[in-house]
């Protein structure tokens, strides 16, 4: 199979501000299939640092859960005291700080199918870069992981006091074990209450003619649903293929159409848009009830119904890294089979949960080492895009403002300020090159 290294890794070290985004870091965790009960070691009252827990989502195209076990070495009151404060008041230093304070203890990754550690290597990693493996649970098809990156502790080790260094490796040790005693269930995920229910609704496409979906879905085998918005850098990147893949599909009874989620304000940017890219299947305006009907929670989206308009797999979440796996699903549910989860990897996209930055340069290369800073009106939170250009933000849905707050070298930044809408979403940021 070919490896899609890119479009699962979300960013090393993600520092979370405000008290909205606090972890559970006494008493119980239930998240993403993990329930633990906390020995005292991860109290507040006994502890130098600050032990913080929180979800990185899970990925139904991929079968793949993550968990982040986070350890911060700086006293709890100048935590909590950075978290209280308003965005008025915040500096890069405080950025900076908590950022140099945060470490890994373990991540922790699940993965279905009956598949184990080759697999999430070859998904998730591209090579043996040096993680240790140790499984920590099972439930049905599903196993879990804990996962730790010795080279990248040692490096972290090095910078802090002492005192977090002995805690940070005792409380590592720790929470294996809490892990070890962990009870598993199988994570839920996105969109799986949708498959087998029917889609009816009635909408105008992007020329303003009324469609109904009995009308559309009759005339094809299986028609593949791909929404997006004119925001969104992943939808836009994958158009051109789509267009291609709709005519060469149509041999098969399978048509390609769109819903560009922002038509209903950004309609001229829509068409034009389409017509850039060379699109000429049916593409429709938003209409009432579709974020609900289809559990939205990120762009681009793909789902496939049949003739009746049934949903007959999980959605596809983002755009693949090759566009053959789109086909490669859709071959599967033509012959009657489900999707298989390993043969169709998708590039990054926002998923339930989370929010997601791609940062490129003007050449639509990614960039790493831009520093992020993502914020509400109570909090803020500060990622590095990785080797990809991602950062990832856990938030509940809102919106949020968005900005660069330091280019990495070589780079400059306008300054730009993005918001985003009241869903979860990809944002994509282009930096300049210094001249």
């Amino acid at each position: 199979m070919k490896k899609h290294i890119f479009v699962l890794v979300t960013a090393v070290l993600l520092v979370v501000f405000g008290t909205a985004a606090m972890g559970d870091d006494t008493g119980t965790y239930e998240k993403n299939g993990i329930s633990l009960t906390y020995t005292e070691e991860f109290e507040r009252s006994s502890t130098e640092g600050v032990f913080y827990p929180y979800p990185g989502g899970t990925y139904a195209s991929y079968g793949i859960g993550l968990m982040y076990f986070d350890y911060f070495a700086m006293p709890a009151d100048e935590f909590d005291a950075l978290m209280e404060k308003d965005d008025d008041e915040w500096t890069d230093e405080d950025g900076e700080l908590l950022y140099s304070a945060q470490g890994i203890l373990y991540t922790v990754m699940s993965i279905d199918g009956g598949r184990g550690e080759a697999e999430l290597r070859e998904i998730y990693y591209e090579s043996d870069e040096g993680e240790d493996f140790t499984e920590v649970g099972k439930a049905g098809d599903v196993t879990f992981f804990a996962v730790r990156k010795p080279e990248t502790e040692e490096e972290y080790l090095a910078g802090i006091p002492t005192e977090y260094r002995e805690e940070f490796i005792k409380m590592q040790q720790a929470l294996l074990e809490v892990l070890k005693q962990g009870q598993y269930t199988e994570p839920v995920y996105t969109g799986s209450g949708l498959v087998g229910t029917t889609l009816s609704f009635e909408a105008l496409d992007v020329n303003g003619n009324k469609v109904s979906s009995s009308d559309i879905f009759k005339e094809n085998e299986i028609t593949m649903i791909n929404i997006w918005t004119t925001w969104c850098g992943n939808c836009k990147r994958e158009m051109p293929e789509l267009a291609e893949m709709h005519h060469r599909l149509a041999e098969k009874n399978v048509a390609v159409i769109g819903i560009c989620m922002d038509a209903d304000t950004e309609l001229e940017t829509c068409i034009n848009l389409l017509e850039e890219y060379g699109v000429d299947f049916l593409n429709l305006q938003p209409f009432e009830g579709v974020e609900d009907m289809f559990e939205i929670t990120g762009f681009p989206v793909s789902y496939f119904v049949d003739s009746e308009g049934t949903i007959l797999s999980l959605p596809f979440e983002g755009a693949p890294a090759d566009m053959s796996a789109y086909e490669e699903r859709i071959d599967s549910l033509l012959g009657g089979g489900d999707a298989d989860p390993v043969s169709t990897v998708p590039s990054p996209a926002a998923h339930e949960g989370i929010y997601r930055v791609t940062v490129t340069d003007t050449e639509g290369d990614p960039v790493s080492g831009a520093v992020i800073q993502f914020c509400s009106d109570t909090f803020c939170m500060m990622a590095k895009s990785d080797d990809n250009g991602i950062a990832e933000f856990e938030a509940d849905k809102g919106v949020y403002t968005i900005h660069v707050l330091k280019a990495p070298e070589g780079y400059v930044s306008e300054g730009e300020e993005y918001t985003t809408e009241d869903s979860y979403c990809d944002i994509c940021i282009v930096l300049q090159k210094e001249s």
